[in-house]
């Protein structure tokens, strides 16, 4: 992206005006990205001179890359060269290139019409160069000329093998889809998904020990994190425990505090949900008021929580209203929730 960003900036100054130059690059982009009423989006040619209104896509802005010089391995003899010239294999390019087959294959591997006509004029330089060709498209396109094996089509795994080569991007375009899903977010948290985890979830209202029992588990444990919503909450479970002898550290969006010191780091940590890492592995997960995960400012921590802690156990302490949301976001994942409900300890007094 940064490698993008900066081929975005320097075409944009070379379509800029000699007069025009000193402006930023960010100025420039600002000027392009405006819309109606905001201002002329700047999109000129190397003139300077305005074209369309229309926005810039990354089709626009890759430009195939210049590869080195190739030899071939085999020795190409003289009579493998007989009968083929530029013209001929132009003919034959433009013919591969006009067939509608070979541009739905190009589109089902992910070159759209401006990086098929790009890739294809790169490939067409590329056939030019017969001391530097691949001997097996050599032949190929030896047949083709001479009538042998007049299928075209045949060229298609050269080319979509030489528009990757000239627009790397090509080969991370699933990749990049997949990550920009916003639809499955379970699929952002690798480290989790490598784990068959355990949930538990400690149903119950205030008072009724469902995050007393979970804390006792966490404490059995090897390694743990308790993710509290609240620097109070994460301080008292960091104070508490270390009194006892339980050597526990604690991360807030503000400090970290050390059982020991930061040569000696403990297993166990008591933190703001926030500060929570998804590539800490651990075997034991406490996410207290995991409700929250419905709040409009602060849902995306609790579910971020809940679906890439990267724990064998996960202990979740909250209201009965949550175990369907809970149980929704973790379908995907083939996960399943063991429900455990606790009844209030003490009388309610209004």
């Amino acid at each position: 992206s940064h490698s993008l960003r900066c081929l975005a900036r320097m075409r944009l100054l070379r379509m800029a005006p000699q007069s025009s130059r000193s402006i930023s690059a960010s100025s420039l982009l600002e000027r392009r990205v405006k819309g109606p009423g905001e201002g002329t989006p700047f999109r000129g040619n190397r003139r300077g001179v305005p074209a369309d209104r229309g926005g810039m896509t990354i089709d626009d802005l890759v430009l195939p890359r210049i590869l080195p010089a190739s030899s071939t391995t085999a020795t190409i003899d003289s009579e493998w060269l007989e009968g083929l010239d530029g013209g001929s294999v132009t003919l034959v390019v433009e013919e591969f290139m006009r067939r509608p087959s070979v541009r739905q294959m190009a589109q089902e591997n992910g070159l759209n019409e401006k990086i098929f006509l790009k890739a294809y004029m790169s490939f067409r330089s590329m056939c030019q160069k017969f001391d530097e060709l691949d001997p097996e498209l050599l032949v190929i396109l030896k047949d083709i000329i001479n009538g042998e094996n007049n299928d075209v089509e045949r060229l298609f795994p050269f080319f979509i093998e030489h528009a990757k080569r000239v627009f790397p991007h090509l080969e991370s375009m699933d990749d990049l889809k997949n990550i920009s899903d916003l639809t499955q977010p379970h699929n952002w948290y690798p480290e989790a998904r490598t784990i068959k985890r355990k949930i538990i979830f400690h149903a119950g209202p205030t008072n009724s020990g469902k995050t007393h029992n979970a804390l006792n588990r966490f404490r059995e444990s090897k390694s743990g994190v308790f993710c509290g919503p609240l620097k109070l909450l994460a301080a008292e479970v960091y104070t508490k425990e270390n009194k006892k002898g339980f050597k526990v550290d604690m991360v807030t969006g503000e400090e970290r505090r050390f059982a020991v010191d930061n040569l000696h780091p403990s297993a166990h940590i008591s933190c703001t949900v926030e500060m929570l890492s998804t590539a800490m592995r651990v075997e034991v997960a406490v996410i207290d008021e995991i409700q929250m995960l419905r709040d409009e400012q602060r849902g995306w921590a609790w579910t971020r929580a809940l679906l890439g802690v990267a724990a064998d156990e996960v202990h979740l302490c909250g209201e009965v209203a949550a175990i369907p949301i809970v149980k929704k976001l973790l379908e995907p994942i083939g996960e399943t929730v063991k429900v455990v409900t606790y009844e209030r300890k003490s009388p309610l007094v209004v």
